[in-house]
């Protein structure tokens, strides 16, 4: 069940590869079926709970049902009606199975481990293609593949960020054996990061460690134990750096061509081709401007992509739900939002978090600065929307302990006089 969930939740990035055109269904319906089929029977046969009642849940639900309201004031054009279909069908539901399946501390385990699964297969597709194949990587091309439509480069980018966030989770909160582990995974995702080409991939793996760091000071009980493991790997980290950068400096002109990431960022922020970011800006100038007009309930959801269909969306999460559905909905959205940021650091504060719960709260927390900065994408942000997800069921969790805390604590003394167990029937 959680392995067609997690393929679901990702099919996006994988399912344009050209090995997989043989299939003749849409490979994202298809797995949302038998995502959909396998919750309802583990709702049936009482496997799993419902979605939980909570302050997250009730927001999402109203402005699920906000968005889907809003395509009557849009221009009724094809692109909204299929974006709300999207929305609908894809995106939602990844945020309420994914609300089902992390009640469970089984589950949320095979999830992660899943994902990290999903992210290895694709980043072995990316290193076979291209030092094996040997395709171009160019990412101006826009595609990985020109003669195909094949994923294009932010994917790998994303699914290697993916895997460096587990790999540092794991590495900090884990045994010793597996902080070696983590430390070799995150050496070798760091360096893939640096030739695939995702400048905002490489940005925001390393943004999960002053995260990271945060979690770890707002914790009730300091455990010096894991500042120390991250001490020690990020040593190990920047040594691993410092070795690549005197290999990269000493190489040649077309051993430093294959360092893709490397070169856009410095192209970027030497001025020679902005082309990418510049028209990002434009995009977000455009959504703020056309949100001012129609401030409280927006255009619609899918009127950027109808008004600008070559840049598709602002490239920002924020913008785009303000200039779609208004102040309405992003007080209902980022309400939902902020308050699963807030279930976070109480997991942290807490020290409830296992080295799975920490890589699912730092894959969130990324997820929301990158949405909240240069990605989203409302009406197909299915994962952004199921990490959310997680989150709502983990809180879940969090109450059910919290409530067998204080019924122990009641109970205790007195089944204690009466010679009864604790907890017992």
């Amino acid at each position: 069940m959680e392995g067609a969930f997690v393929l679901f939740l990702y099919s996006g990035r994988f399912k344009t590869i050209p090995q997989l055109q043989v299939i003749p269904a849409d490979v994202t319906v298809l797995l949302l079926l038998m995502t959909a089929l396998g919750t309802v029977y583990l709702i049936l046969t009482r496997k799993a709970r419902l979605p939980p009642i909570n302050a997250i849940s009730v927001l999402m639900l109203l402005f699920t049902e906000f968005a889907i309201a809003s395509v009557f004031w849009s221009s009724l054009a094809e692109v909204n009606i299929e974006s709300v279909s999207r929305f609908t069908f894809l995106t939602s539901t990844s945020f309420f199975v994914a609300s089902i399946l992390s009640q469970d501390s089984e589950r949320r385990q095979r999830v992660v481990r899943l994902i990290a699964l999903v992210s290895f297969g694709i980043l072995l597709y990316y290193l076979y293609q291209r030092f094996v194949v040997g395709i171009s990587s160019d990412p101006q091309s826009g595609w990985f593949d020109s003669t195909a439509n094949g994923v294009t480069y932010m994917e790998y980018g994303d699914q290697t960020c993916l895997l460096f966030i587990i790999c540092l989770a794991l590495a900090v909160f884990g045994s010793w054996t597996q902080w070696w582990c983590g430390s070799v995974g995150l050496c070798a995702t760091a360096s893939m990061l640096t030739i695939i080409g995702g400048r905002g991939s490489l940005v925001f793996a390393i943004l999960s460690i002053p995260l990271l760091v945060l979690c770890l000071l707002v914790r009730r009980a300091r455990t010096p134990g894991h500042l120390g493991r991250l001490l020690a790997l990020l040593t190990v980290l920047c040594c691993f750096g410092v070795v690549g950068y005197a290999t990269l400096v000493s190489g040649s002109d077309l051993e430093k061509s294959e360092f893709s990431t490397l070169q856009r960022m410095d192209t970027q922020l030497s001025g020679e081709d902005t082309h990418s970011m510049d028209g990002r800006v434009r995009g977000r100038a455009k959504a703020f401007s056309e949100w001012l007009q129609r401030p409280l309930t927006g255009w619609g959801i899918a009127e950027f992509e109808v008004q600008d269909s070559y840049l598709r969306y602002p490239h920002q999460l924020l913008l785009q739900v303000l200039m779609e559905t208004g102040i309405i909905g992003a007080v209902l959205f980022f309400g939902a939002v902020a308050k699963a940021v807030f279930v976070c650091l109480q997991i942290f504060r807490d020290g409830l978090a296992s080295w799975v719960d920490a890589a699912l709260v730092l894959i969130f927390l990324t997820d929301v600065a990158l949405n909240l900065t240069v990605e989203g994408n409302l009406a197909e942000d299915r994962i952004f929307l199921g990490y959310l997800g997680v989150i709502v069921g983990y809180a879940c969790t969090i109450g059910r302990g919290e409530q067998l805390g204080r019924h122990q604590r009641l109970v205790g003394p007195m089944s204690s006089r009466l010679g009864l167990p604790i907890g017992g029937r």
